[in-house]
C-alpha cells in the first residue's frame, strides 16, 4: 500500500504536470492564434522527400554522437550498438515527457543494461550538460557580437512599445507578443510561488529542508562521481562532441527551414537556436515541450526583426519534425533493447 507522504508526493506531480500542459497550450494557442494554422503544414509540405530523409539522418548522426560523448565520460565501457539505443530511447522520454522523466529513464536503463550506478549515470549527464552549456553561451556571445545593431534596434522597439502597451494591454489581448509571453511565464512564477507561500510555516519549512537535504544528498554524490570520473584528454573530446552536435543542428535547422521555403538568414536562426537550446535546459517543459519550445525560438527571432509568421511558423514546423524524428527513432530503439534482452 501506499503511504500518505507517498499519495502526497504523486498528487503533486500531477498537479506540476497539469499546470506544464495548461501553460504550453496557452502558449501555443497564443502563438497560433497571431497567424494562420494553415501556414504551418503549408510549409512542412513545401519540404521534398529527400530533404526529410536527410534532416532524419542528420538528426540521427547527433544523436549517435551524443551516445559516444556520454560512452566517452563513462570511460567507454559500453559497446555502441548496446548503447546508441539507451541514449536514442532516453531522448525520445525527454522530448515526449517532462525532462525529469528523461533523466530517470536513462539512469534506470543503464543500470538495467549495463549495471552503472544512478550518481554516476548523472554524472555523466551533468558532465555533458555543462560542456553543451559552455558551447552555447560561446555561441551566443559570438552571434551577439555579430548581431548587435539589429539586436539593440530590436531590444530598443521593443522597450519603447512596452510602456506605450501596458494600458491598452488590459483592453486587448492581442497586444504585444513578445510581452505577453514574458509576462505569462512571470505571472505562472508568481502563482506558483503564492501556493507555496500560503503554505502553513511549518508545511513550508518541512517542504524546505526535505528538498534541500534530498538535493544536497544528490549534489555530493554526483560530485563523488564527478571526482572518480577521470576525464583527462577526454574532456578535449566531449567539448569537441558538444560543438560537433551543436553545429550539426544548427545545419539541420537551418537546412529544413530553407526547404519549407521559409527566409530566416543563418545568423538570426544561429541565434534562435543557441537561446532556445539554453532555455531547454531549464525544467519547466511540459510533455511534448508544446509551446515552451517555440515561445524562446519566437522570441529571439521577433527581437531581431524577424516577421512574426516566419518566427511561428518555422518554430512550430522545426518542432513537429523534432517530435517525428525523435518518436520513430525512439520506438525503433525500444524495440531493439526488448528484443536484445531475451
Amino acid at each position: 500500500m501506499k503511504t500518505e507522504d507517498q499519495k502526497k508526493k504523486r498528487r503533486k506531480q500531477i498537479r506540476s504536470i497539469i499546470f506544464s500542459v495548461f501553460i504550453g497550450l496557452f502558449i501555443a494557442w497564443f502563438l497560433l492564434s497571431r497567424i494562420d494554422p494553415m501556414d504551418i503544414p503549408r510549409a512542412l509540405g513545401n519540404i521534398p522527400l529527400y530533404s526529410l530523409l536527410l534532416g532524419f539522418m542528420m538528426y540521427a548522426l547527433a544523436q549517435y554522437i551524443k551516445a559516444f560523448r556520454l560512452n566517452l565520460v563513462l570511460g567507454k565501457k559500453i559497446k555502441m550498438k548496446q548503447f546508441f539505443p539507451i541514449v536514442s530511447f532516453y531522448l525520445f522520454i525527454v522530448n515526449a515527457l517532462p525532462r525529469p522523466a528523461g533523466e530517470v529513464s536513462y539512469v534506470y536503463m543503464l543500470k538495467k543494461q549495463t549495471s552503472t550506478s544512478g550518481p554516476r549515470s548523472f554524472a555523466s549527464l551533468v558532465v555533458c550538460g555543462v560542456a553543451d552549456a559552455g558551447v552555447l553561451v560561446l555561441g551566443m556571445i559570438v552571434v551577439g557580437i555579430y548581431l548587435r545593431e539589429p539586436m539593440m534596434e530590436g531590444l530598443s522597439s521593443f522597450y519603447a512599445g512596452l510602456s506605450q502597451r501596458i494600458s491598452s494591454l488590459i483592453i486587448s489581448a492581442r497586444s504585444n507578443l513578445i510581452f505577453l509571453i514574458i509576462g505569462f511565464i512571470l505571472l505562472a512564477a508568481l502563482i506558483i510561488f503564492l501556493i507555496w507561500f500560503n503554505r502553513s510555516r511549518t508545511s513550508r519549512e518541512h517542504f524546505f529542508w526535505r528538498y534541500l537535504n534530498l538535493a544536497k544528498t544528490k549534489v555530493i554524490e554526483t560530485i563523488q562521481e564527478l571526482a572518480n570520473t577521470p576525464l583527462d584528454i577526454r574532456l578535449l573530446g566531449v567539448v569537441g562532441c558538444s560543438i560537433s552536435i551543436v553545429f550539426l543542428r544548427l545545419f539541420t535547422y537551418w537546412y529544413l527551414v530553407k526547404s519549407m521555403k521559409i527566409n530566416i538568414g543563418i545568423w538570426p536562426l544561429s541565434f534562435a537556436q543557441f537561446f532556445g537550446s539554453l532555455f531547454s535546459m531549464i525544467p519547466v517543459h511540459g510533455p511534448a515541450g508544446i509551446g515552451t519550445i517555440e515561445a524562446p525560438w519566437v522570441l529571439a527571432l521577433q527581437v531581431l526583426g524577424i516577421s512574426q509568421q516566419d518566427a511561428i511558423t518555422s518554430g512550430f514546423g522545426l518542432h513537429i519534425i523534432l517530435i517525428i524524428c525523435s518518436t520513430v527513432l525512439g520506438i525503433g530503439s525500444g524495440i531493439y533493447l526488448k528484443f536484445s534482452d531475451q
